[in-house]
C-alpha cells in the first residue's frame, strides 16, 4: 500500500509490530538531518539513541506541553491519549477490535476493547438516536 513499513518491539507484550508508512511520515523522515545507518527513528535530534524508554516518555511529555501552550495540542494530550486516539480513529474508520488490537501492538482483544471502549458507547448512543428520529 505504501512501499515501505516500519518495524517496532512492543516490550510489554515482546510482540514485533510492523506497520505501513504513510507518504507523509516518508516524506518526513526522508527530511530528517541525522539519518542513522541501522533505521532507528526513535533517536534523539543529534541521532543517538535514547538512554532508556523513561527518558524518551519525559522528553515527549515536556515536548507535549510546550505544544499545549503553544496552542498546537489539545489541554491534557498525553502519550497515553494518543494511543487512545490512534485506536479509536481506526475504529470509527471500519478496522475491527482485532486489527485494532495488531494496530496498537498488544496480543489481547481485551485491551483493543479497552483502547475503544468509548467509540462501542458512542456507536450504542448514535444508534439509539437514530431509532428515535427514524420513527418521527
Amino acid at each position: 500500500m505504501t512501499g515501505k513499513a516500519m518495524r517496532y518491539y512492543a516490550r510489554e507484550n515482546k510482540k514485533i509490530v510492523i506497520l505501513p508508512m504513510m507518504q507523509e511520515l516518508q516524506d518526513f523522515l526522508a527530511e530528517l538531518k541525522v539519518q542513522r545507518a541501522d533505521g532507528m527513528i526513535t533517536v534523539r535530534d543529534d541521532g543517538a539513541l535514547w538512554l532508556s524508554e523513561k527518558e524518551m516518555q519525559t522528553r515527549v511529555s515536556h515536548w507535549l506541553r510546550d505544544q499545549e501552550r503553544a496552542g498546537h495540542v489539545g489541554k491534557g494530550t498525553t502519550l497515553h491519549g494518543l494511543r487512545v486516539s490512534y485506536a479509536a480513529w481506526w475504529l470509527r474508520n471500519g478496522a475491527t477490535v482485532a486489527e485494532v488490537t495488531d494496530l496498537i501492538g498488544d496480543l489481547s482483544e481485551r485491551i483493543g476493547r479497552h483502547y475503544t471502549r468509548h467509540v462501542e458507547s458512542e456507536i450504542n448512543i448514535n444508534r439509539a438516536f437514530k431509532r428515535v428520529q427514524d420513527k418521527t
